[in-house]
């Protein structure tokens, strides 16, 4: 016997996009396998690290003066 489903179709059903899970389960393999080969670091005070002066630098290339 095939049951058959009687009357309104529950919300679930009406909203249910195949695309959508299919496109979210792709997002979620991607970002697994980024933070597989993701190493994380610590830093203390007293490490030395590069940072970006001003956003002035950003526009300039390695061969610009100083």
């Amino acid at each position: 016997m095939i049951p058959v489903e009687i009357g309104e179709p529950s919300l679930r059903r009406q909203i249910y996009d195949d695309n959508a899970i299919r496109n979210m389960a792709a997002k979620q393999r991607a970002v697994r396998k980024y933070n597989s080969k993701l190493q994380p670091r610590v830093f203390v005070k007293g490490d030395l690290v590069w940072k970006m002066i001003s956003t002035a630098r950003k526009k300039d290339n390695k061969f610009s003066a100083n």
